[in-house]
């Protein structure tokens, strides 16, 4: 049974939720409505561009999305300055926010795949993405402003579901 969603607590919830967190609802968006939904829905706010006949659309792979945000990351194309939010600090830029949502994403995206078909190139997705949250933690404020946490804090439970789902993955290899 389909039950309707409460929209007025929806909207709610979704004024509570961190900017990286909107953020990350806003991949979800992209990645999951179709063309013309997206099209509809963002009319008048924000410019859709399309594919031409001539040149039809590409979707990079998956791993070439996950090397394409660790090459921006380790550019520093993340790194912001921190924003005076009052007189008891700081509030993180919003390329933090930024960063975390489209590596929330990709977890997400891995992690749907992952639990498919755990096939090898997924799982160097997954080592991929985990390993660049690892570097950003090594190298805060070089390539991602973090106020207070860890990247790996941050990525809720992506980071861990990756790194437990990889463990899993290279025990039962071992055992083969």
């Amino acid at each position: 049974m389909n039950t309707p969603i409460d929209r007025d607590l929806l909207r709610s919830q979704l004024r509570a939720i961190s900017d990286h967190q909107r953020r990350l609802v806003l991949e979800r968006v992209v990645e999951h409505l179709p063309d013309a939904e997206l099209a509809r829905l963002l009319d008048g706010l924000v410019h859709v561009p399309h594919h031409h006949a001539d040149h039809p659309a590409t979707t990079p792979s998956l791993r070439e999305r996950i090397e394409s945000h660790a090459a921006a990351t380790r550019r520093g194309d993340y790194f912001g300055n921190y924003i005076l939010r009052n007189a008891h600090g700081q509030r993180e830029p919003h390329e933090t926010a930024d960063w975390l949502a489209t590596t929330s994403h990709l977890f997400d995206c891995a992690l749907s795949h992952a639990e498919r078909t755990p096939d090898a190139e997924t799982l160097a997705c997954l080592r991929t993405l985990s390993a660049l949250a690892e570097e950003v933690d090594q190298r805060t404020d070089e390539w991602v402003v973090f106020e207070d946490d860890r990247a790996c804090d941050h990525l809720l439970h992506d980071y861990p579901s990756a790194k437990r789902l990889l463990e899993r993955w290279d025990a039962s290899s071992h055992k083969a």
